[in-house]
C-alpha cells in the first residue's frame, strides 16, 4: 500500500545496525587487525612506528600504552563493565593520539574517566582492579578523559597542545565499557577492547582541558504536538577566561 500500517504486536523485533558503508568497516577491522600490538608484549614501538608511517605526525620518542580488559558478554540487553588502570605517573606527560580498539561486535561505546586524588585512593584501597559489573559497583571516578567509539577513528591532540597525564589527579583511569546485546546472545567473549594511547615526555607549549556539556535525561511524554526545550547558554565571557 501507500502508507505504513502498524507492525503488530508479534512482528517486532531488534537489530544492531551500522550507518558505515560496508567496505568502510572491512577496511577499519583490516586496519584494526594489523594494528593489534600491546605495549605489554613488547610490541609498543610497532604501533608507535604504525602511526608515524600513516602520517600523524608523532615524534620518535613517542611511548605506547594499550588500556584493554576482556570481559565475558552476558545475554542481558544491556551491560556496563568498569575496570581501573594505573597511568604512567612518575612525571608529566603529554598525550598526543589515542585510538579505540574494538574486538566486539557487541561493544556500544565506551569511556575513560580520570580519578581525581580522592578516587585514587578508593581505588588503591580496592582489592581488585576489576572488571566489575557497573550496575552493582561504585565507580569512584567521575571526569571525562577519553572517549571509546566503535567504528570511530582516532583523536590527535593540535601540534601545540597535549593532554596532560600523570598529574596529582591522573594517576588512574576507570574504563567503563557499554555492550548492547537485544538479542540475547549467548557465550560471547571480549577478547579485549579499550583504548591505545601515544604519548610523550618531552611536553608541548599548552594542556588541553576538558569542559563536559550535557542533557543527562530527555523526558519526551507521548501524544504530545510539540516540545518546548530549555537552553543553556555559554557566553563567550566564560569561555575566554
Amino acid at each position: 500500500g501507500s502508507s505504513w500500517g502498524y507492525h503488530g504486536t508479534v512482528n517486532r523485533g531488534s537489530s544492531l545496525v551500522s550507518f558505515m558503508d560496508q567496505l568502510l568497516q572491512q577496511q577499519k577491522q583490516q586496519q584494526a587487525a594489523a594494528m593489534q600490538v600491546t605495549a605489554s608484549s613488547g610490541r609498543a614501538d610497532a604501533a608507535a612506528a604504525a602511526a608515524r608511517s600513516n602520517g600523524t605526525g608523532l615524534p620518535a620518542d613517542v611511548k605506547v600504552v594499550e588500556l584493554t580488559y576482556p570481559v565475558d558478554i552476558p545475554e542481558d540487553t544491556t551491560t556496563y563493565f568498569v575496570q581501573y588502570f594505573k597511568l604512567p605517573s612518575n612525571k608529566k606527560y603529554h598525550i598526543l593520539r589515542y585510538e579505540p580498539i574494538t574486538n566486539s561486535l557487541l561493544l556500544h561505546h565506551g569511556v575513560g574517566y580520570l580519578c581525581n586524588a580522592k578516587a585514587a585512593a578508593a581505588v588503591k584501597a580496592m582489592k581488585s582492579m576489576g572488571p566489575y559489573d557497573r550496575f552493582k559497583h561504585e565507580m569512584k571516578c567521575e571526569e571525562f578523559y577519553m572517549l571509546v567509539a566503535p567504528n570511530g577513528t582516532a583523536y590527535n591532540a593540535p601540534v601545540t597542545a597535549g593532554l596532560p597525564m600523570g598529574t596529582p589527579n591522573s594517576h588512574y583511569l576507570a574504563l567503563e565499557l557499554h555492550y548492547n546485546n537485544p538479542e540475547g546472545l549467548t557465550g560471547l567473549k571480549d577478547r579485549g577492547s579499550g583504548l591505545r594511547v601515544y604519548y610523550t615526555e618531552k611536553l608541548r607549549p599548552h594542556d588541553i582541558g576538558l569542559i563536559t556539556l550535557q542533557q543527562p535525561v530527555l523526558n519526551i511524554p507521548p501524544g504530545l504536538s510539540a516540545l518546548k526545550a530549555n537552553v543553556s547558554v555559554c557566553p563567550g565571557a566564560c569561555t575566554a577566561k
